[in-house]
């Protein structure tokens, strides 16, 4: 399971030496100096100490059911013996190490994650740091937990951050354990550090974790919005529209410790030259992302959703599906100084309407000729519009496709208006069982066409995307991180280029293709051939001239954000999205323009 770590004082307030007691509830805690070090404590047979529960909390106690505890575990007659062991022990500590007047203990045990509330009543000074490994390394059993303390008691860690840059994160959860370093991170050509975990040990079983995806997915999901915001390490700006976009910090220098990014020179040149912004969607992060041009800057201004994926524009109106609701926003300009006192707003979405779907899996939706908003619901194989009354209304779906069921039959993903219509749509597999298209994933996707649903083209690798432009029909051959032409008379599919990433996520403006990238998750898409080319793969937007299939310019995101599912165009140059609930959406009050007489003070000029 995920673990906690937390740093103790001792009972009464005295300063306990940690280090030279055994850990009562798991692993022996690393040896500490004065203050927290990096360095861990190990046997000279190279393996962990380890204590054994008090015997009332031994699971064995209690019927073999769980290392469950909660508070009412945390009797008083538990919680002075399980402090006085913690004094009475000395383990196996090097009596010759010195250590200062302030230790802490670091208790890692994988099991107390299941235990948080008992350890919260039984330590109330200690502090929580959740170590967070993504769902396809483990599972988190105690997400509730955790969301119920303070803020203060808790934050993030990653398995990845720690390996990757141990010293950083240390220095990062100081401020929140109240504690400076005063040992660097073990090298890696040191015994402590060669022993650090391969953070890919999980791939060898790649396949069978596959299998088995569906099952822990509510759990992974639940996890990415938990952890996608945790609380702060460090004082972060209320207002995070100012993103600085090569370095690490924002333009006043405050942190940015869990989103950046990185842009080529062209990248506003190109947003300037088509006088457009755009929005990009990442329901792996929980977050929308508005990219704009700034001079010779690029700005990314992040907005928070539950899972959001598809976006649809059509003039001032904006339709964004979240997890099981489509919010429709309307460009309302006058509201923009509500927003930025500065003027250089020309773009304000508020929030005007929200339809409950339910977790139907929104893909993409698109606007039809009428103004009708199309939804792709993924999850029911089928293309659907909105009733007042009802989650949706199914309109289409593959001929292949024998029953409607909340149950992904055949992954259909993507939607390509033609004339003002619904005409192509694109699948993962053209099959009829539950989650059946995973089996033939690399090369099982389709194009088809809703007038009489054929197939255009067939054998892709998993087609994201599809788009009508300029007279052709465009689709991403999402497995090979492709942009590509489809010849709908016979079916050809024609590679413009091949991008760094798990393609998802297209518009157009002008003479310009932007196109969003993925970093992908291993064990899901693993066999397809942007795995097996190996080299990076990055996350971000990248731009591709439609007349040359050259990679013009792009913008790289790093951090917290790793998947995009789509990327819009805004006719805009410097939009604004409000949050549904913000305080820009209480308190901005827009009428029809026969109400503005009857407002007090009369109709602005």
């Amino acid at each position: 399971g995920h673990r906690p770590l937390a740093h103790q004082e001792g009972p009464s307030g005295e300063a306990i030496d940690l280090s030279r007691r055994r850990a009562l509830f798991g692993q022996h805690p690393p040896r500490r100096s004065p203050r927290a070090s990096a360095r861990g404590d190990r046997r000279s047979d190279g393996q962990r100490r380890v204590a054994d529960d008090p015997a009332e909390l031994h699971p064995a106690a209690r019927g073999w059911v769980s290392n469950r505890l909660v508070e009412v575990d945390a009797a008083p007659a538990t919680v002075i013996a399980a402090r006085a062991a913690l004094v009475a022990d000395p383990g196996d500590a090097d009596p010759s190490e010195g250590h200062g007047p302030d230790p802490r203990l670091v208790e890692r045990s994988p099991r107390n994650a299941l235990r948080v509330p008992f350890l919260a009543a039984t330590f109330p000074d200690a502090t929580f740091v959740y170590l967070y490994r993504g769902p396809r390394e483990t599972i988190s059993s105690m997400l509730d937990d955790l969301a119920e303390l303070p803020p203060d008691r808790w934050a993030v860690t990653s398995a990845s951050a720690l390996t990757d840059d141990p010293d950083r994160e240390q220095h990062r959860l100081g401020p929140l354990l109240g504690l400076t370093w005063d040992t660097p991170a073990p090298s890696d050509d040191t015994p402590a550090g060669r022993d650090r975990p391969d953070p890919r040990t999980w791939a060898h079983n790649a396949e069978e974790l596959d299998a088995v995806w569906e099952l822990v997915e509510p759990v992974a999901r639940r996890a990415h919005e938990l952890f996608a915001e945790p609380p702060p390490t460090v004082p972060i700006r209320s207002d995070t529209a100012a993103r600085r976009s090569a370095k690490t910090a924002e333009p006043d220098g405050t942190p940015t410790p869990d989103f950046r990014s990185v842009y080529t020179p062209g990248f506003a040149e190109v947003l300037a030259t088509t006088g457009c912004a755009l929005i990009a969607s990442t329901y792996q992060s929980g977050r929308v992302v508005l990219v704009r041009g700034d001079g010779e800057r690029v700005n990314t201004h992040l907005r928070h959703f539950d899972s959001p994926m598809g976006i649809a524009v059509r003039g001032p109106e904006l339709a964004l599906g979240t997890r099981n609701t489509v919010w429709r926003f309307c460009d309302q300009p006058e509201a923009a100084t509500s927003v930025d006192a500065t003027g250089r707003t020309d773009a304000c979405y508020q929030p005007r309407s929200a339809h409950v779907t339910g977790d139907v899996r929104v893909h993409d939706l698109a606007y039809d000729g009428a103004g009708e908003l199309w939804m792709v619901a993924t999850r029911f194989s089928c293309l659907a519009t909105l009733d007042p009354a009802a989650s949706f209304v199914p309109r289409w779906r593959p001929g292949f496709v024998s029953a409607l069921g909340p149950e992904d039959r055949c992954h259909l993903n993507g939607l390509a208006m033609v004339e003002g219509r619904p005409r192509y749509v694109t699948v993962l597999g053209m099959t009829d069982t539950a989650n059946g298209w995973r089996e033939g994933k690399g090369t099982g996707g389709a194009v088809l066409d809703v007038d009489g649903g054929a197939p255009v083209a067939t054998g892709l690798c998993m087609p994201h995307s599809p788009r009508w432009y300029a007279g052709r029909l465009w689709v991403l051959e999402s497995g090979r991180g492709a942009l590509c032409t489809v010849d709908v008379e016979t079916g050809t599919v024609d590679t413009v280029a091949v991008l760094p990433g798990f393609t998802r996520g297209l518009s157009f403006a002008g003479p310009f293709a932007f196109v969003g990238l993925s970093q992908v998750r291993e064990a899901v898409f693993s066999g397809l051939p942007l795995m097996e080319a190996g080299g990076e793969r990055t996350c971000g937007v990248w731009v591709v001239d439609l007349r040359s299939g050259a990679v013009v310019s792009f913008l790289r995101f790093e951090g917290t954000v790793q998947e995009l599912f789509e990327v819009a165009v805004l006719p805009r140059r410097f939009p604004e999205l409000v949050e549904p609930g913000a305080d820009a959406s209480n308190d901005a009050f827009v009428l029809p323009t026969a109400a503005m007489v009857d407002v007090v003070g009369g109709p602005p000029d």
